[in-house]
C-alpha cells in the first residue's frame, strides 16, 4: 500500500477535528474525501502532507512514517490546497521554475516541461499567471503539485469555482495520473467522485463513516431502501389507487393532466414492475411506460452523514 493511516487523531485544545482515523490507500488509486464543511477532510489532507502533525497516530507513505522520516517522505508528495498559492505577476514557466528551486530539484527545465506538458499548459508557459482563467489557473497549480514527480498527490476541492467544461479538463487530467501516481482528492461534487474515484471515504464530525467504491456504496443503498419506481399510465385515478394500494401504500401522483398519469412508488425493495404491469392493463389502463430510478451518490452521502449524526 502507498499510503496508510493508523488510529490518527488531530485535537486543536479542546476541540477534535479527526478521530482515530484509519485507512489505507492502494498505489495508483485514486480516493476521494467527501464530507460536509469540518468534516475534517482538509486536517487530514495536512496531516498526510506533514503540514502540520497528528496529535496521536501515525502515517506512513510508502512504508515510511511521515513524521520519523523528516522531509525525506515529504519530498515525495505534492500537494494542492485549496486556496491555489500562485504569483499572478510571474509567468507560468518562471512560477514553475520558482517551485522547483523551493523543492531543491535537479534539473530544472526538464522537470518543468515535463509538468507543462503533463497538463496541458504548453500553449500557456509564457502567460502571466494573473492573466490566466481559472481553469489554467487550478492546472498550474496542479503543474507545482507534479514539479518533483511525486509518488503521492494530495488535492484539496481541485475543481473548486469551475465551470462545467473547466471541471471535465481537470477530472480528465487527474484520471491520466492514475498509472503514474497514488491519488487522494476531496470534493463537494458528488458526481465528480463517481466518474473519478476508485474509492470514496466519507468522513462526518472527525470521524470515517463509510469506505468503499461508488458503485458498493450505491448498491448497499440501494439494497437497503430501494429503488423509486415510476410509472406512466392513463385511466381512472381512484381505479388506479386501487391496484397500487395493494403493492404498497407509499406512492406519489408527480403528474397529471386529465386521465393520464405518472406516479413515483417510493423506494421499493422488490421488484413489482411486472405485476403491476399485468394488473394495471387487465382493469383496462394503457400503461406507457414503468421503470426504476436507481439512488444517486448524493443520497448515499446525505444517509450516511445523516444516520451518523443521529447517533
Amino acid at each position: 500500500m502507498m499510503i496508510e493511516l493508523k488510529d490518527v487523531t488531530k485535537r486543536f485544545g479542546s476541540f477534535t477535528a479527526v478521530y482515530k482515523l484509519s485507512l489505507t490507500v492502494e498505489k495508483g488509486e485514486i480516493l476521494g474525501l467527501l464530507g460536509p464543511n469540518g468534516a475534517g477532510k482538509t486536517t487530514t489532507m495536512r496531516m498526510i502532507t506533514g503540514f502540520f502533525p497528528q496529535t496521536s497516530g501515525e502515517i506512513f507513505i510508502d512504508g515510511k512514517n511521515v513524521f520519523n522520516t523528516g522531509i525525506k517522505t515529504r519530498e515525495d508528495l505534492g500537494y494542492l490546497p485549496e486556496s491555489n498559492p500562485l504569483y499572478y505577476d510571474m509567468r507560468v514557466h518562471e512560477y514553475l521554475e520558482f517551485v522547483a528551486k523551493l523543492k531543491n530539484i535537479k534539473d530544472i527545465v526538464e522537470k518543468v516541461g515535463l509538468a507543462i506538458e503533463k497538463t496541458g499548459l504548453t500553449e500557456m508557459r509564457k502567460r502571466l499567471v494573473g492573466n490566466l482563467s481559472k481553469g489554467y489557473k487550478q492546472r498550474v497549480g496542479i503543474a507545482q503539485a507534479l514539479i518533483n514527480d511525486p509518488q503521492v498527490l494530495i488535492l484539496d476541492e481541485p475543481t473548486s469555482g469551475l465551470d462545467p467544461k473547466q471541471i471535465v479538463e481537470i477530472r480528465e487530467l487527474i484520471r491520466s495520473f492514475a498509472k503514474e501516481h497514488t491519488v487522494i482528492l476531496s470534493t463537494h461534487i458528488l458526481p465528480e467522485v463517481n466518474v473519478t474515484c476508485d474509492r470514496v471515504a466519507i468522513m462526518n464530525r472527525g470521524r470515517l463513516v463509510s469506505l468503499d467504491t461508488p458503485e458498493n456504496l450505491l448498491d448497499s443503498f440501494k439494497k437497503g431502501v430501494g429503488a423509486d419506481l415510476f410509472v406512466e399510465f392513463k385511466g381512472n385515478k381512484k381505479e388506479s389507487e386501487k391496484i397500487i394500494k395493494r403493492f404498497t401504500q407509499d406512492f406519489i401522483y408527480e403528474k397529471e393532466k386529465e386521465e393520464h398519469f405518472l406516479v413515483k412508488i417510493l423506494q421499493t425493495k422488490q421488484d413489482i414492475r411486472a405485476e403491476l404491469n399485468h394488473s394495471l392493463i387487465k382493469a383496462g389502463f394503457d400503461v406507457f411506460e414503468i421503470y426504476t430510478r436507481n439512488p444517486e451518490l448524493e443520497e448515499v452521502f446525505i444517509s450516511v452523514v445523516s444516520e451518523e449524526e443521529g447517533r
